[in-house]
């Protein structure tokens, strides 16, 4: 687990969603990105869901997912800080108007055919 957030640089704010606001940041040279989750005050109830979103991500490691880096788990500072996905989420990429450049027609085939087998398990 990252400590409290005091070995993180902050570069650039990215985005904020309804669970927290995502930044671009350094973590010992790398660049990772730190999701500060908007409710600060968790009650018991939340804060073991929080604690069980971790413990998965934890577990997860494929190459179509984002990489999980760790966790601030110590209140104000809950957050979650993973790899740094420098075109942004899938979502905002599919959207560009060069995102055809970006991600040719193979490239997208592939992702879907990824996305419909995932469904049939």
């Amino acid at each position: 687990m990252i400590n409290e957030g005091k070995e993180l640089d902050i570069i650039l704010f990215s985005s904020t969603g309804s669970f927290g606001t995502v930044y671009h940041t350094k973590w010992h040279g790398s660049d990772v990105a730190v999701k500060v989750l908007k409710e600060q005050d968790f009650h018991a109830k939340h804060f073991k869901e929080f604690l069980e979103e971790v413990a998965i991500m934890k577990r997860l490691q494929h190459p179509n997912i984002v990489s999980f880096i760790g966790a601030i788990t110590q209140p104000p500072n809950f957050s979650i800080v993973t790899e740094y996905l420098k075109n942004g989420c899938l979502d905002k990429l599919l959207r560009r108007s060069d995102a055809g450049v970006i991600l040719d027609e193979r490239l997208r085939l592939n992702m879907a055919y990824d996305v419909v087998m995932s469904q049939c398990d």
